[in-house]
This record gives structure tokens, sequence and C-alpha cells, in this order.
């Protein structure tokens, strides 16, 4: 849901970084935060480089909209 946080992990190699594909749906935080920002889908990315190369794992996320009560009136 919009302005939720959810906080990832990887139980690979320490020292990567956080990225979001897009970051108008959520955004990360360099420690894993991860936020909703609209409602849409986003690949949250974990990528590590060494002297042996880059890896990355992803996971998708879909954001959703809060619930709207709307207006009474009448």
């Amino acid at each position: 849901c919009i302005n939720t946080t959810s906080n990832y992990t990887s139980n690979g190699t320490t020292g990567g970084v956080w990225s979001s594909s897009n970051t108008s749906v959520a955004t990360v935080s360099p420690t894993g935060l991860v936020k909703g920002i609209a409602a849409g889908t986003a690949t949250i990315s974990y990528t590590v480089n060494s002297a042996c190369g880059t890896t990355t794992t992803t996971k998708e996320v879909t954001v959703k909209a809060n619930a709207n009560a709307g207006v009474i009136s009448g």
C-alpha cells in the first residue's frame, strides 16, 4: 500500500547496492527499506560487484492504492 514500508534483505554477499526500477512507484534505501510511493509495480534489485564479476537478484513488488471512503454528501 502507499506510504507503507517493508525491510528487504539478501542472504548473498554483503556490501551490495539496492535499487528500484521505478522510483515513482517504490523507493529503496541503501539498507533495503522499501517504501510504496504510488500504485503500480516496480522491480527491486540487489547488485553485488566483485573481482569475479557482477551479480544481481530481483524481486517484483506491487504497490496497491489505499482505500478511499470518498466524501459524504446530502
